[in-house]
């Protein structure tokens, strides 16, 4: 198990350091779509990964275990070469973290001054990312939606499915409300358990489309695309 620095445990910023992963917000909402050519880069995803899932250090000073979500850019550099086999240059983890920084992904939580040099230590600016999409892509997701459904039913009027579709947006969006109160109100057993904040948000939405609305408006769209319920059909 990796030992936590001794420039950390033996510091003040120590705290500020740890409670970073407490203060910041469960949920960003982001309006638009993901900015696939920022975030999905190799070197960003990697240091946008490594932020949320923390490393695990044992802090000598204290006796315990903890997992720390806040680094260095020579700390990440290092980690992100061991994720990954392409070659990275430390100048490179600096260009993508400034750009993450500029973009408000990632944030400055705390500096170090050793002599001349100034050490930045960076983490996320929130648990989960969600970007919620575009008009755009709603109204091609319509225009499908509507082909599809008047396809397998002629007499079936535009209106109605249109009614269907706002019926099915409007259960998303509560369903992603549920999730996102239920995960704010629980912050504090989330990150004591360290529990992946995606992946729980991702488990919530998945079981919160079984409450009666979401099977109502679900089950009427299985009926008009003569989708089978049961999986042995």
């Amino acid at each position: 198990m990796r030992k936590l620095p001794k420039q950390i445990s033996g510091s003040e910023l120590k705290k500020i350091i740890f409670a970073h992963w407490q203060k910041i917000p469960v949920i960003k909402e982001i309006p638009g779509p993901m900015p696939e050519e920022l975030v999905l880069q190799l070197v960003r995803s990697a240091i946008l990964d490594i932020l949320r899932n923390g490393i695990e250090e044992y802090d000598e000073r204290n006796d315990l275990t903890r997992i720390r979500h806040v680094f260095s850019v020579k700390e990440l550099h290092k980690l992100i070469k061991e994720r990954i086999s392409k070659k990275i240059k430390l100048s490179n983890v600096y260009f993508h973290l400034n750009q993450l920084k500029d973009h408000d992904f990632v944030q400055i939580i705390t500096s170090i001054k050793e002599g001349r040099q100034i050490t930045h230590y960076y983490g996320r600016t929130a648990k989960l990312f969600l970007w919620m999409g575009k008009e755009q892509k709603r109204e091609t997701e319509f225009s499908h939606f509507m082909a599809l459904i008047q396809y397998f039913n002629p007499d079936i009027t535009s209106e109605t499915v249109k009614e269907l579709f706002m019926s099915l947006l409007q259960t998303k969006l509560e369903n992603h409300n549920r999730a996102k109160i239920w995960l704010e109100k629980n912050v504090d057993v989330l990150t004591e358990l360290n529990v992946d904040t995606r992946d729980f948000y991702n488990f919530l939405k998945s079981i919160d489309s079984c409450n009666p609305r979401s099977i109502e408006v679900y089950n009427k769209i299985n009926e008009l695309l003569n989708f089978p319920a049961d999986s042995n059909v």
